[in-house]
Parts: C-alpha cells; sequence; structure tokens
C-alpha cells in the first residue's frame, strides 16, 4: 500500500526542487521509498529536530489490525523510511502488536518518542502496557517498563481510546482518560521522563463534561500558553455512533487545572464545528492558531472534510 501525503500550509514554504507549494492549499506529496501503510488505528506525530512525521502503522502484515512498524516521513527527502518492523510478541525492544491510536508523543529534552506498548485487545496475544522510548539517534524502540512496586502503571485501561500529549515546559506526558470503550473516568496521568515514572494528580476545574470520560478525543499542546487542549472525542458509546462532544477543553500541567474554553461561531459561516470523533488537531506555535480537520459524525454520515 502506498501512501500519499497531504499538507495543508499556513504559510509559504519552499524546498529548492520539488513539489510546488501554494499557501492556504492542499497540496498532494509524492510518497518514495518504502511502502508503510495505516490501519486506522495509528499514531502521527512530528519531530522538528529530526525532521520526522513518524507514523505507527503497518508494513507488509497479513492483516489490517495490529501496528507492528515504525516509520518516517521527510518533508526534506519526500520519502518513508522504515525504523523498525517487529512481530507480535513483544520483547526487550519490542511491544506486542495492536493499536496505538493517539499515544505517541515526542518528548524534545530527550530526543525520543514516548509510547505506551499497545493495548487494542483486538488480534493480540496479551496487553502489556509498558512504557517504550522510540530513539531518535538510534531510531529504535527501547523497553522502559515502570510497573515496579512504588509506582503505578499508566491510568489508561484501554489505550485505543486515549490522547497524549507532550509539554516540554514542564518536561512530561499528558495522559486521559482513563477510560476504555465499556467506561472509564476524568483521571489523568503524567509520565516523568526524568524519574520514568506516573503518577495520578489530583485535578481541579472543569473536566470534560462526562462522568466515564471522553473516548477518542484530539489533543494538542499549545506552546504560547502552556496549556494541553482537547476537542471531541465521545461522552457516552462507542465509534461513530456514540454521544459525540464539541466542546474544546484546556489542562494546565503547572497547577492541574482543567478549564472550558469559551468559543464563538465562525463570523462568515455562523457555524461551529460540528462534534466528532477521530479527527486531526495540530498546533501551529509560529500562528498562535489550531488547525482541526476532517473527523467522522456517524457510521452513516460517513468522513467530514472540513477544515
Amino acid at each position: 500500500m502506498r501512501i500519499f501525503i497531504y499538507c495543508f500550509f499556513i504559510v509559504a514554504s519552499a524546498f529548492g526542487q520539488g513539489t510546488a507549494i501554494t499557501p492556504n492549499t492542499w497540496t498532494k506529496l509524492p510518497s518514495a521509498g518504502w511502502p508503510i501503510g495505516p490501519s486506522g488505528y495509528d499514531s502521527f506525530r512530528y519531530s522538528p529536530e529530526l525532521d520526522c512525521h513518524l507514523l505507527y502503522g503497518l508494513y507488509h502484515e497479513n492483516q489490517g489490525e495490529p501496528n507492528q512498524a515504525i516509520g518516517c516521513y521527510s518533508f526534506a527527502k519526500q520519502r518513508w523510511d522504515i525504523w523498525q518492523n517487529f512481530g507480535t510478541w513483544q520483547d526487550s525492544y519490542q511491544p506486542v502488536s495492536g493499536h496505538p491510536v493517539g499515544l505517541v508523543a515526542w518528548m524534545s529534552q530527550y530526543h525520543a518518542f514516548w509510547t505506551i506498548g499497545e493495548n487494542a485487545g483486538s488480534n493480540m496475544p496479551q496487553r502489556t502496557n509498558h512504557t517504550y522510548w522510540i530513539d531518535g539517534a538510534g531510531l529504535a524502540l527501547r523497553d522502559n517498563y515502570t510497573g515496579i512496586a512504588g509506582n503505578i502503571l499508566p491510568l489508561n485501561g484501554g489505550n485505543v481510546v486515549a490522547s497524549a500529549q507532550y509539554d516540554t515546559v514542564q518536561q512530561k506526558v499528558f495522559l486521559y482518560p482513563n477510560a476504555t470503550a465499556n467506561g472509564g473516568t476524568h483521571d489523568v496521568s503524567i509520565y516523568d521522563p526524568s524519574t520514568n515514572l506516573y503518577t495520578k494528580p489530583t485535578t481541579s476545574g472543569s473536566a470534560p463534561a462526562s462522568s466515564a470520560g471522553l473516548l477518542f478525543p484530539a489533543s494538542a499542546w499549545g506552546s504560547t500558553r502552556n496549556l494541553v487542549y482537547l476537542f471531541g472525542g465521545n461522552s457516552a458509546g462507542a465509534n461513530c455512533d456514540g454521544t459525540k462532544t464539541g466542546a474544546v477543553y484546556s489542562f494546565d500541567l503547572s497547577t492541574n487545572t482543567w478549564a472550558t474554553i469559551t468559543t464563538h461561531d465562525d463570523p462568515i459561516t455562523g457555524h461551529s464545528p460540528s462534534a466528532r470523533l477521530w479527527n486531526g488537531f495540530a498546533y501551529s506555535a509560529v500562528d498562535d492558531i489550531i488547525l482541526m480537520v476532517s473527523g467522522c459524525t456517524s457510521t452513516a454520515g460517513g468522513t467530514l472534510t472540513d477544515t
């Protein structure tokens, strides 16, 4: 399977020879290199230091469920490279196969991606919840298991439905929620890479309006205000046909405080984005804006195409 990369550029970009990029325009880029593929439950994170859009996806697998490959797309090279491809069972360097979804974060101070050993419950032999670092220098995973005496495991009991972000100021990973497709809580896990430990902070403020926590929320960390932002997700039910939210929330890791962001309708269209899940959600530090794209509102309604 060959992947084509669509890019929406807010400001002009130039790469010399290659595909011309027009501001404010979606552009299909050719993707040379190794044919990594998506399963539909993948993680996609960018590292500016590595010029790498990391995809935790598939590579020549005989089924579409497990995520067993780590690939990197470079804008400069306009190609995919495979960093690691592993099997079904965990070992000292790789997790058991499954669905990571939003659970990858780039820890810039540590020059590594953080992730949790998959917990899909779909075509996988066991659930490990080990913590892994994807080394930006060695281009490989390593198991930083944290399930030792005196340290809690990550609170998320079904990480296929959760979201995570790295706060470069606090230098910690935010993980929300402690949820599964059958329910959960609003508990937040905080991972400190300096100690390799997770904590469950006591939070305050207005958490997302769902006693079971949101399923499949999209998140982004905003460097201007040092906040994690959440949008979308299910407040009840599973997948596209559940009860979705269109509210925007923020979480401050310095105070462990939730807040509901007051939003306003588009002055031209008179509307706000519809409630959804599985949408793209990314923050631009240059423009101090969040780009939201696509998502799903219902099985019958199909995939949204708005930006």
